[in-house]
């Protein structure tokens, strides 16, 4: 699952359906570009956690939700999103190849994203356990 969502998520035409290609940090758009109180794109954290992996609703070991006081749990609320979606910050597009895009105005579709570390969010992303995002993994 991992290869696969690795995959999914450095294709470009993924980064620019889901709108996350050249999505800046926070961080990054307050420090070069004066836009304070701005948030991450949203789009791909949202769709990654609801459609790819965990779900709406949070569930118990046998696929059941997790009901409250008569109320399903959600599995994330907009503050996970909101952390996951810095997560998905400087992206950007591999150059154009001369063989393919060279007369054309597009980017390319066809070489996998790379990140821009400028652009990407530094700080820690809390998990939907209240851990940080990639707690225990080596950073590359």
């Amino acid at each position: 699952m991992k290869d696969l969502l690795t995959q999914v998520s450095f294709h470009p035409m993924m980064g620019k359906f889901l709108t996350y290609v050249d999505s800046r940090s926070p961080y990054y758009k307050e420090r070069y570009s004066g836009f304070i109180g701005s948030n991450a794109d949203e789009n791909y954290a949202r769709e990654l956690m609801q459609l790819f992996t965990i779900g709406l609703d949070k569930l118990n070991r046998d696929g059941t939700p997790v009901v409250e006081n008569g109320v399903v749990v959600p599995a994330y609320t907009q503050r996970h999103v909101r952390n996951f979606a810095r997560a998905w910050t400087g992206f950007t597009n591999a150059a154009k190849r001369i063989n393919v895009e060279q007369y054309v105005e597009v980017a390319n579709k066809f070489d996998n994203m790379w990140i821009n570390g400028v652009e990407r969010d530094p700080f820690p992303k809390i998990d939907t356990l209240n851990g940080y995002i990639g707690d225990g993994y080596p950073l590359w």
